[in-house]
């Protein structure tokens, strides 16, 4: 009887195991990486170059290297990949930071997706052309965007996008929703505002 009990459990477990890893994962600006790993010299080099000197001597730091953390990710089940952000809060702007994805084999020259400001970085589990879809959110006092990108096989590109801005007039948020058709056309519809 106790076997079976064990079994039971063990079963349990290997279940909830199996559904974690099929959620999606998500990452906050704000907060520190779980499991950081170093940043590679390579993408500390192109991201200071990148965000310019002006930018990066705000931030006071001894070395480069302490301005980003980076997270190993997975994009496929073969693909690793670095989800690199700012380190500390003065690189970012109203919560929102920059967040860069970079292959981890071979010699990053640029990144497969990038985004200015963002807030919280989502690595869905859904896929298409192999690798996962990625979602992000950033949002301010006047505005917020939601974006969900995916693989064309090259880069990572903008299929979906929800801007809502604040109308002060009105006391309400209006928004613009914006979708890309299979043929690469994007399509815009505009929503009534919404009182909060």
């Amino acid at each position: 009887m106790k076997s079976r009990h064990y079994s039971i459990a063990v079963v349990f477990a290997l279940l909830l195991t199996s559904i974690a890893s099929l959620a999606d994962e998500v990452f906050n600006s704000e907060e520190s990486f779980k499991s950081p790993v170093s940043v590679p010299a390579p993408i500390v080099a192109h991201l200071t170059k990148a965000l310019g000197s002006e930018k990066t001597s705000t931030c006071q730091v001894s070395r480069p290297h302490d301005m980003f953390e980076a997270q190993l990710i997975d994009l496929n089940k073969s693909t690793k990949a670095f989800l690199v952000k700012p380190a500390r809060m003065c690189l970012c702007e109203a919560n929102n930071c920059p967040m860069w994805v970079f292959k981890a084999k071979g010699s990053p020259s640029k990144p497969l997706w990038s985004s200015p400001s963002t807030k919280t970085f989502t690595l869905l589990d859904k896929t298409l052309n192999g690798y996962k879809k990625l979602r992000e959110v950033s949002a301010d006092a006047t505005n917020d965007r939601e974006s969900i990108w995916s693989w064309n096989k090259d880069s990572y590109v903008e299929i979906y996008k929800h801007v809502w801005i604040w109308d002060t007039e009105k006391r309400c948020r209006s928004g613009e929703e914006t979708t890309q058709l299979m043929d690469g056309q994007m399509v815009e519809r505009t929503r009534q505002c919404t009182q909060e």
